[in-house]
């Protein structure tokens, strides 16, 4: 007697899923994830760096050439290095097609994509382990940076080192073509990539010199080789050797010191357990691998990287990626060692029903919180969802009045809302035209001084009087209003009325509204 044809489809169904259980496990956690980081989006702040890269990749594509100055204020001394017009321009492609809503889903595909390309490089052997630490190191890393170049360029560091490692048959030709591309879709990565191949040089060197043997010439000439053509290919760039003779300087500017990515990972505590986990991975891996030039350069590339990550947030979203492409197996490696894993396969079991009965929970808990999000931004362009965040009417006043000769003065993120509407500012959230270190333009420190230094009357006059600003746009960022009270060159036009101050007090944040004020003179 024949089985029902439906029991039939059931089994070979069922059949399919235990061969396949890690990829659909992994196809599953892709899927949450991504719904997970979509969703982040819609509690953080909005991050106003996106205009300034919108509008110069819409620059690039309406003027049909890469652009060598700063058009973006009205700041003399300042020049602009273009070292990320490629990714600008795909930005601009993408979100004046897919509208506003096209931040949010170019952030989950990216962030999906790092788990996704990690899992490749790791070959994990236990999936659910895998994707339990994607998700604590790419969810819990302070990610200040959306879906700036800054985020998405994470994938070039494992590409570095693993052609240090494969060493293919066409290996210069593949460094020349990551170095044009670097160059110009995120040439601050130039810096820590040729660090990262240098101390992979010479780990092989140090492991020649303990070993008593030597590698040979031809095989340190065919490294160098490499290097030389990544570094000189990263000149195919419309800035040029600018572009070489600038990076060097980022590490040292003073100026960077305001700014959140290149502070310090905060201390929290979940960061000091994932930090505490993969270090002492990374010293059961040394032990392990200490003489194997295959590991042992990978070990000290990702203890460097750990090591910068403590002095910067950036660092750390590098060195997460490239965790997960090679140093994940360390960790599962010593779990395996420590507690055998692989040898209880109740535990598996049960690991397994937690995962697959935690996810339905998620989407249904998330789904409200994603209606909400989605309907927020679709059919809203970059620009109305932008001037959506901030006092429609300032925006409003400023645009009607503006001419190529005014001069607006607001916050240093404010600056990318007035950019977003095509007017110039003092600054914008860029820091290579307006570091002191990188050209002739002090515009970064005298700004963020006056913002923090609201009790300095002598030195927001000399400011404000040096640059004759025509309007002054002041937020919880600029809190300045208390001087413009108190000095009849300027008067509000906008927001409450303010009293000239007996004397000075600080405001709490909650305290800060929007107001802009105006020269009289003009």
């Amino acid at each position: 007697m024949s089985r029902n044809p439906i029991y039939k489809f059931m089994e070979k169904i069922l059949n399919f899923c235990r061969r396949n259980s890690n990829r659909l496990i992994f196809c599953l956690f892709c899927f949450a994830f991504a719904y997970a980081e979509f969703l982040t989006l819609s509690v953080r702040p909005l991050d106003t760096d996106i205009f300034w890269h919108y509008k110069l990749g819409e620059e690039v594509i309406s003027t049909g050439r890469v652009t060598l100055e700063n058009t973006m204020s009205f700041i003399p001394g300042t020049e602009w290095v273009p070292q990320e017009w490629l990714y600008e321009i795909g930005l601009y492609a993408i979100v004046s097609s897919l509208g506003a809503l096209g931040l949010f889903v170019l952030y989950a595909v990216n962030t999906t994509m790092q788990a996704v390309i990690s899992e490749r490089f790791a070959k994990p052997k236990h999936i659910i382990w895998f994707c339990i630490a994607a998700s604590v190191v790419l969810l819990f890393t302070p990610r200040n940076a959306w879906n700036r170049p800054s985020e998405l360029s994470v994938y070039l560091f494992p590409l570095i080192i693993l052609l240090y490692r494969k060493k293919p048959k066409f290996s210069h030709l593949y460094f020349i073509l990551l170095g044009v591309f670097t160059a110009n879709f995120h040439g601050g990565c130039i810096l820590v990539m040729t660090a990262i191949f240098i101390l992979m040089l010479v780990c092989d060197l140090f492991l020649d010199i303990c070993g008593k043997k030597f590698s040979g010439f031809k095989y340190y000439r065919a490294h160098l080789v490499d290097l030389l053509l990544f570094l000189g290919s990263t000149c195919i760039n419309p800035a040029g050797v600018r572009l070489l003779t600038t990076i060097p300087r980022i590490s040292s500017l003073d100026s960077t010191k305001y700014i959140s990515e290149w502070k310090s990972l905060s201390n929290s505590y979940y960061m000091c357990v994932i930090i505490l986990a993969i270090a002492i991975s990374l010293g059961f891996a040394l032990f392990r691998y200490r003489f194997s030039r295959r590991e042992f350069p990978v070990i000290m590339v990702l203890t460097a990287l750990l090591i910068l990550s403590m002095h910067s947030v950036k660092g750390f979203i590098i060195f997460d990626m490239v965790w997960l492409c090679f140093g994940y197996r360390y960790l599962e490696e010593m779990l395996d060692s420590f507690f055998q894993f692989s040898a209880k396969p109740k535990l598996k079991k049960i690991s397994l029903l937690l995962f697959l009965t935690i996810q339905p929970a998620v989407f249904t808990l998330a789904y409200g919180v994603a209606k909400s999000s989605v309907s927020d931004m679709e059919n809203k362009s970059l620009e109305d969802y932008a001037n959506s965040k901030v006092d429609g009417e300032i925006i409003s006043c400023l645009k009607e009045n503006y001419t190529p000769e005014t001069k607006i003065l607001t916050s240093y993120n404010g600056g990318n809302y007035l950019i977003m509407n095509d007017m110039k500012c003092f600054v914008d959230s860029r820091q290579w035209p307006y570091a002191k270190e990188l050209g002739e333009s002090d515009a970064v420190d005298e700004l963020f001084y006056i913002s923090t230094h609201t009790a300095d009357f002598q030195s927001i006059s000399e400011f404000l009087n040096e640059y004759e600003f025509d309007y002054i746009w002041c937020n919880k960022d600029l809190r300045i209003e208390q001087y413009l009270a108190a000095d009849p060159d300027y008067e509000k036009i906008m927001g409450t009325e303010a009293e000239k101050p007996e004397k000075f007090y600080e405001a709490d944040d909650d305290d800060a509204s929007e107001s802009l004020w105006i020269r009289k003179e003009i």
